[in-house]
Protein backbone atom coordinates (compact mmCIF):
# COMPACT_ATOMS: atom_id res chain seq x y z
CA UNK A 1 0.00 0.00 0.00
CA UNK A 2 2.49 2.68 -1.27
CA UNK A 3 1.55 6.11 -1.19
CA UNK A 4 -1.82 5.91 0.27
CA UNK A 5 -0.77 7.99 3.63
CA UNK A 6 -0.74 10.57 0.79
CA UNK A 7 -3.50 9.55 -0.91
CA UNK A 8 -5.55 9.22 2.41
CA UNK A 9 -4.44 12.76 3.45
CA UNK A 10 -5.19 14.57 0.37
CA UNK A 11 -8.94 13.54 -0.03
CA UNK A 12 -9.39 15.07 3.86
CA UNK A 13 -10.82 18.72 3.77
CA UNK A 14 -8.38 20.20 5.73
CA UNK A 15 -5.56 21.58 4.42
CA UNK A 16 -2.67 23.82 5.36
CA UNK A 17 -2.60 27.69 4.12
CA UNK A 18 1.10 28.23 3.39
CA UNK A 19 2.13 31.64 3.95
CA UNK A 20 6.10 32.04 3.41
CA UNK A 21 8.81 30.40 2.74
CA UNK A 22 9.11 28.65 6.20
CA UNK A 23 6.33 26.68 5.53
CA UNK A 24 6.75 24.74 2.78
CA UNK A 25 10.45 23.78 5.07
CA UNK A 26 11.04 20.70 7.20
CA UNK A 27 7.92 19.56 6.88
CA UNK A 28 9.06 15.47 6.27
CA UNK A 29 12.11 13.47 8.03
CA UNK A 30 14.81 13.29 5.16
CA UNK A 31 14.12 9.70 4.25
CA UNK A 32 10.64 10.79 3.13
CA UNK A 33 12.12 14.11 1.46
CA UNK A 34 14.73 12.11 -0.67
CA UNK A 35 11.55 9.65 -2.16
CA UNK A 36 9.57 12.64 -2.81
CA UNK A 37 12.15 12.70 -6.04
CA UNK A 38 10.87 13.40 -9.59
CA UNK A 39 10.56 10.47 -12.25
CA UNK A 40 9.73 11.24 -15.89
CA UNK A 41 7.20 8.85 -17.16
CA UNK A 42 7.57 6.63 -20.09
CA UNK A 43 4.76 9.02 -22.12
CA UNK A 44 6.43 12.47 -21.48
CA UNK A 45 8.10 12.25 -24.19
CA UNK A 46 5.08 11.55 -26.49
CA UNK A 47 3.39 14.55 -24.75
CA UNK A 48 6.29 16.64 -25.61
CA UNK A 49 6.38 15.66 -29.43
CA UNK A 50 1.83 15.98 -29.50
CA UNK A 51 2.56 19.59 -28.27
CA UNK A 52 3.93 20.05 -31.88
CA UNK A 53 4.46 23.98 -32.62
CA UNK A 54 6.90 24.86 -29.25
CA UNK A 55 8.65 21.77 -29.73
CA UNK A 56 9.42 22.31 -33.41
CA UNK A 57 10.61 26.30 -32.64
CA UNK A 58 13.04 24.42 -30.08
CA UNK A 59 14.44 21.62 -32.65
CA UNK A 60 15.02 25.06 -35.08
CA UNK A 61 16.61 27.24 -32.42
CA UNK A 62 18.81 24.37 -31.27
CA UNK A 63 20.00 24.13 -35.09
CA UNK A 64 20.66 27.41 -35.73
CA UNK A 65 22.56 28.13 -32.33
CA UNK A 66 25.68 27.65 -33.52
CA UNK A 67 25.29 29.25 -36.66
CA UNK A 68 24.35 32.81 -34.64
CA UNK A 69 27.14 31.94 -31.62
CA UNK A 70 29.84 32.09 -34.18
CA UNK A 71 28.50 35.26 -36.12
CA UNK A 72 27.99 37.03 -32.49
CA UNK A 73 31.38 35.66 -31.79
CA UNK A 74 32.70 37.80 -34.36
CA UNK A 75 31.24 40.68 -33.98
CA UNK A 76 31.95 40.61 -29.78
CA UNK A 77 35.59 40.19 -31.20
CA UNK A 78 35.27 42.75 -33.04
CA UNK A 79 34.04 45.23 -30.95
CA UNK A 80 36.21 44.66 -28.04
CA UNK A 81 39.28 44.67 -30.63
CA UNK A 82 38.00 48.79 -31.34
CA UNK A 83 36.75 49.45 -27.83
CA UNK A 84 40.49 48.34 -26.60
CA UNK A 85 42.52 50.62 -29.40
CA UNK A 86 40.98 53.24 -27.77
CA UNK A 87 42.47 52.99 -24.52
CA UNK A 88 46.19 53.96 -23.66
CA UNK A 89 47.60 53.41 -20.44
CA UNK A 90 51.19 53.13 -18.87
CA UNK A 91 51.75 49.28 -17.84
CA UNK A 92 54.91 50.54 -15.98
CA UNK A 93 53.34 52.71 -13.47
CA UNK A 94 51.59 49.60 -12.46
CA UNK A 95 54.76 47.92 -12.47
CA UNK A 96 56.13 50.18 -9.99
CA UNK A 97 53.46 50.70 -7.78
CA UNK A 98 53.30 47.10 -7.19
CA UNK A 99 57.38 46.79 -6.96
CA UNK A 100 57.22 49.26 -3.89
CA UNK A 101 54.24 47.65 -2.40
CA UNK A 102 55.55 43.96 -2.22
CA UNK A 103 59.36 46.20 -1.30
CA UNK A 104 57.50 47.75 1.57
CA UNK A 105 55.73 43.97 2.51
CA UNK A 106 59.00 42.66 2.70
CA UNK A 107 60.87 44.93 4.66
CA UNK A 108 61.13 43.48 8.48
CA UNK A 109 59.34 45.17 11.32
CA UNK A 110 60.69 44.58 14.73
CA UNK A 111 59.01 47.01 17.03
CA UNK A 112 55.34 47.66 17.55
CA UNK A 113 55.88 51.21 16.40
CA UNK A 114 57.48 50.11 13.08
CA UNK A 115 54.80 47.84 12.41
CA UNK A 116 52.32 50.32 12.29
CA UNK A 117 53.94 52.26 10.20
CA UNK A 118 54.56 49.48 8.06
CA UNK A 119 50.73 48.81 7.62
CA UNK A 120 50.39 52.22 7.34
CA UNK A 121 52.20 52.46 4.26
CA UNK A 122 51.02 48.99 3.00
CA UNK A 123 47.45 50.39 3.12
CA UNK A 124 48.30 53.72 1.92
CA UNK A 125 50.06 52.09 -1.34
CA UNK A 126 47.43 49.61 -2.04
CA UNK A 127 44.90 52.90 -1.94
CA UNK A 128 47.12 54.18 -5.00
CA UNK A 129 46.90 50.93 -6.72
CA UNK A 130 43.16 50.23 -6.12
CA UNK A 131 42.54 54.48 -7.72
CA UNK A 132 44.78 53.30 -10.29
CA UNK A 133 42.47 50.22 -11.17
CA UNK A 134 39.58 52.47 -10.45
CA UNK A 135 41.16 54.97 -13.23
CA UNK A 136 42.10 52.17 -16.04
CA UNK A 137 38.22 50.83 -15.48
CA UNK A 138 36.88 53.81 -16.17
CA UNK A 139 39.20 54.50 -19.29
CA UNK A 140 37.48 51.04 -20.59
CA UNK A 141 34.40 51.76 -19.61
CA UNK A 142 34.69 55.83 -21.66
CA UNK A 143 36.05 53.76 -24.93
CA UNK A 144 33.45 50.70 -24.45
CA UNK A 145 30.81 53.26 -24.31
CA UNK A 146 32.53 55.13 -27.21
CA UNK A 147 32.35 51.96 -29.55
CA UNK A 148 29.11 51.53 -28.88
CA UNK A 149 28.05 55.04 -29.82
CA UNK A 150 30.04 54.77 -33.01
Amino acid sequence: MRGGYFKNNMTKEKTKEFKSFDDFTNLYEIQKTLRFELRPVPETDAVLKNKGVWYAEDEKKAKEKPVVKFYMDILHREFTKDALQRVMFDLGKFFELFLNLKHTQNQAAPTKKNKQLKQADIKDKRSKINGEIKELAKMFKDAFDQTDKD
